[in-house]
């Protein structure tokens, strides 16, 4: 009879502590979904951002003829940005650019030429780049946005 008895507080128990691993699972649940919507919110509202700066940008760049589909990848190569940085100043880039760039040295060094410009004619001070096109490209852009 005792070894019954213990084995039904061993139910017991193993059913206790099945209840609080189901409440531990429920309310990882619960974070897990809070934090996947907050994670879809922010994901959201990026891609509203993108598309704003997109357009914004296009109707800059519309006398040029260019047009911006996605930030990342058409100002990554420097001449959208190059045009867009003359189109905000009102001022022509004096330095020579890469108008087709097909190497990856060709993209970066028209977004450097871009740089120069916008700290040495615009004023614009650009400190802490880094050396991937893709995050020069992004901190141009952010920059054209000081000479509104």
């Amino acid at each position: 009879m005792a070894s019954s008895a213990a084995a039904g507080d061993e139910t017991d128990e193993q059913a206790s502590r099945r209840r609080s691993s189901n409440d531990d699972d429920a309310a990882s649940s619960a974070s897990s979904a809070s934090a996947s919507a907050s994670a879809a919110a922010n994901a959201e509202w990026k891609n509203i951002q993108k598309r704003a700066f997109c357009r914004w940008a296009n109707e800059h760049l519309r006398a040029s003829g260019l047009e911006i589909g996605d930030l990342a990848t058409d100002l990554g190569d420097g001449v959208a940005l190059i045009r867009l940085a003359e189109a905000l100043s009102g001022a022509a880039i004096p330095q020579r650019y890469n108008a087709h760039p097909t190497s990856r040295t060709q993209r970066l060094e028209n977004v450097t030429v871009c740089l120069r410009f916008l700290e040495r004619q615009q004023r614009v001070r650009i400190v802490n780049i880094g050396a991937s096109f893709d995050r020069l490209a992004a901190i141009a852009f952010l920059c054209f946005i000081t000479l509104l």
